[in-house]
């Protein structure tokens, strides 16, 4: 089953529990229509971004330590899933988080002391985290999609590599910030010309 759908058309990945099978995942599709699948949210998320080189967990881990906070959106192909808690684990160390297309959001409900995710084709998923955690979360996947739509448009992947080949060529002394900016100007400079052919 989990080779007929795509990340593409996936609006979120939710844990259940399923009768005889254990933890199993709920995936909520675009078109509003619902799949079981047998695998765990973070292995089947695992088994769509295969075809990407991506390893959600790989990614988060290293995202992680540069942004300073434990669950990072995972930002793909232009989009970003954002991951909150949705059910209790029965056994201790199941897997509790979902994971959700930020665009599907369609509202949060904050009315209660759990906080309500809506989607666009008119799912609601409870989530067990309090309303200021999940707004944190949506917000924090806002970010990193713009973030990585910036790196995209200024190519500053590209500016940051080089600028680290420059610090790497030091080997007694740091580069002052004046030879960092040099290499940031010239960066630029060579963008402007490439962007006018």
């Amino acid at each position: 089953m989990s080779n007929q759908i795509r990340l593409r058309d996936v609006s979120a990945i939710c844990p259940t529990y399923d009768t005889g099978t254990g933890l199993t995942s709920r995936v909520i599709l675009r078109d509003g229509s619902v799949r079981e699948e047998r695998r765990k949210p973070m292995n089947l998320l695992r088994l769509l971004l295969r075809e990407d080189g991506i390893d959600p967990k790989l990614y988060r881990k290293a995202r992680r330590s540069e942004r300073g906070y434990h669950h990072v959106p995972l930002v793909v192909r232009g989009g970003c899933f954002v991951s909150f808690k949705l059910i209790a684990p029965r056994v201790t160390g199941d897997p509790v988080y979902g994971y959700v297309a930020l665009d599907q959001i369609e509202a949060v409900d904050e009315r209660n002391d759990t906080a309500r995710v809506i989607l666009r084709g008119g799912h609601t998923l409870v989530t067990t985290q309090r309303p200021k955690s999940v707004r944190e979360q949506v917000d924090w996947g806002r970010s990193e999609l713009a973030l990585q739509r910036a790196r995209e448009q200024t190519g500053a992947d590209r500016m940051m590599e080089r600028i680290a080949e420059v610090v790497a060529g030091y080997e007694y002394a740091a580069p002052t910030w004046e030879q960092i900016a040099a290499v940031v100007l010239m960066m630029v400079k060579g963008q402007s010309k490439g962007s006018r052919v």
